[in-house]
């Protein structure tokens, strides 16, 4: 019970908090990167991209 109140006073909510990992993308790093070779060669294959090392 004294989880929820410090929620309530701290938070100003007592509702279930999320659980698990954040999610994120693997190539948020490399998207600019990734655009601009697709900008470039838009029939690249992903072999083709993976030739760039970016993937």
């Amino acid at each position: 019970m004294q989880k929820i109140v410090k929620q309530q006073r701290t938070e100003g909510n007592v509702l279930p908090k999320k659980r698990g990992k954040p999610r994120f993308s693997q190539l948020s790093d490399a998207e600019e990167t990734v655009r601009a070779l697709i900008a470039e060669y838009p029939d690249a294959t992903l072999a083709e991209l993976q030739h760039f090392s970016i993937l």
